[in-house]
This record gives C-alpha cells, sequence and structure tokens, in this order.
C-alpha cells in the first residue's frame, strides 16, 4: 500500500493516543498534523507537522492532504486522535474501497460501520441510508475519521472548508462531493472504535451528543452556515431545526452547563446570521 497515506489530525493528545499512532507509523505512511497550541512538539517516527496553535480540523487536514499531493500518494486516510483502529484496520478499508470502486462509478469516502468505544455498541445509521448490496450502504453523509478517498477525488472537488473550523466540516464535505456527482459509501465488512463528543443522550430516540459549552458556538454557527447553501439536503435543513429546537428544550434537563451551553449557542447563531458566504 505504498500508495496510501494516513493523515492524523491531533489536539493536546493523551499519551495513549501517542503511543497509538507511534505504533501504527511502524507499519504504514503518516501525515500527523498537530493543532496542539505552543511550541513543544512531539517526536514520531513519521511525517509530522506541528502548526503551533489550533487552527482547525479542516485547515490541519488540507495542510495533510497538500503534503500528500505533493508526494503523489494515490489514496488518503484520515483518522482523528479519537479513533483507536487495529493495525489490520487500514488493510481492511483500502481492500474494501477497492472492492466498492471495482462495482461502483464516482466513489467518493469509503468508511467503516462506528462503534462507540465506550460502551461497543454501534452508532445509529444515519438517516438517508440505502442498503446497495451486502454490507454495502449509500449514504449522504459520515465521520472523516476512518474514511478513505483519492486524492483525485479531492483535487475535482476542493479541500476542506476552513470557514467551518471544526464541526460538520466532514458532512459538508460529503455533501459537496455529491454535488460533483460522488457518491459515499459505509461498509458493515469494517468496524472502527471511534469516541464522538463527551457523552451520548436520546430523546424521543433521538440521539443528541452532549460536548464541552464552546462546541456548541461551532455545532450551530456552522449549522446556520450550511442552512444557506443549495447542495445540502433539504431532509438535513429540515432535520436540524426539528433538532436545535427539541436540544434547546432538552440541555437544561441533561447538562448541569446548560447557562454556558445557552451562551455559546446562541454566540454561534449571532456569528451565523453575520455571515453572508453561501458557496
Amino acid at each position: 500500500m505504498d500508495d496510501l497515506a494516513i493523515i492524523i489530525i491531533l489536539f493536546n493528545p493523551s499519551i495513549r493516543n501517542i503511543q497509538h499512532i507511534r505504533k501504527y507509523s511502524e507499519a504504514f505512511h503518516l501525515i500527523v498534523v498537530d493543532n496542539t497550541p505552543g511550541t513543544k512538539k512531539i517526536p514520531f517516527n513519521s511525517i509530522y507537522i506541528h502548526l503551533g496553535k489550533n487552527k482547525g480540523i479542516a485547515y490541519a487536514q488540507n495542510v495533510g492532504i497538500k503534503y500528500a499531493i505533493k508526494k503523489k500518494y494515490k489514496y488518503l486516510l484520515f483518522f482523528d486522535q479519537d479513533s483507536e483502529p487495529p493495525i489490520d484496520y487500514t488493510y481492511h478499508i483500502y481492500n474494501e474501497y477497492l472492492k466498492i470502486c471495482s462495482i461502483k462509478k464516482n466513489v467518493g469516502f469509503v468508511g467503516p460501520k462506528i462503534i462507540n468505544i465506550d460502551n461497543h455498541k454501534e452508532y445509529k445509521k444515519t438517516k438517508g441510508m440505502k442498503k446497495e448490496n451486502q454490507n454495502i450502504f449509500l449514504c449522504e453523509f459520515m465521520i472523516s475519521s476512518g474514511s478513505i478517498i483519492s486524492t483525485d477525488c479531492i483535487q475535482k472537488v476542493g479541500y476542506m472548508d476552513e470557514m467551518l473550523f471544526i464541526d460538520l466540516v466532514d458532512y459538508e464535505y460529503c455533501w459537496r462531493l455529491k454535488k460533483y456527482n460522488y457518491n459515499c459509501y459505509i461498509t458493515d465488512n469494517v468496524k472502527l472504535y471511534h469516541r464522538v463528543g463527551y457523552k451520548e443522550i436520546s430523546v424521543l430516540g433521538i440521539p443528541f451528543i452532549i460536548s464541552s459549552p464552546q462546541r456548541y458556538y461551532y455545532q450551530n454557527r456552522n449549522g446556520l452556515l450550511l442552512l444557506k447553501r443549495g447542495y445540502v439536503p433539504l431532509s438535513w435543513k429540515i432535520r436540524y431545526l426539528f433538532r436545535f429546537v427539541i436540544f434547546l428544550i432538552v440541555i437544561p434537563l441533561k447538562s448541569k452547563d446548560y447557562k454556558s451551553i445557552y451562551h455559546y449557542t446562541f454566540m454561534g447563531i449571532k456569528e451565523g446570521m453575520k455571515i453572508n458566504k453561501i458557496n
């Protein structure tokens, strides 16, 4: 797999994160991009790019993508530090990607079944997923961690949207892929253990991720920005607005930090309303 590069994004990684990445670097071509503020660098036996401050996941991914394209890698596999793939994960997702490309045209991202690292339960399948054949699902969006894509596809569609900084970066890219007639697939033949947010709750059967209060600034600012974009599915926009109303009602009942969450939520809404870039 000399034509595959793995891009890993870091932000204040734990010792466990670092040890896992070092183990991976012995077997694969890694490009590690570190968003951790400060001057302290982490020694890795791989390409390590320390940005010195948090420039957001989209910016960091683009740094890794540009480096990989410059070095003429054909495929890119993305991870963030909250994923803990086994060593054989890369072989499985790479082969699954090639298999899907052999039976489907215009393949964008191919991603795994996502398993909650804390309770080992599968994260719920998203709305709009359609079973294609056997264990392959056509999907509207997926998280980027654990997903593989070709550099040729990225060069046609463009880089990650740095304006979004962190939340919904991967979803926006999946929708943009669709705009350029590329499809995204999830395969149940490959599993990835991952941690999303800090806590997951369910209200009326709707899953919500309880994050740090500051994250709600980006979640709601970016949600408003994507409501303005024509290539974002109407079905997602309706679900987003419905979930937002439920979220405002539920948060005081589920989080002690609800005042801070409200504060950052409305800061994000205010900023999202001011930004006019639609794309």
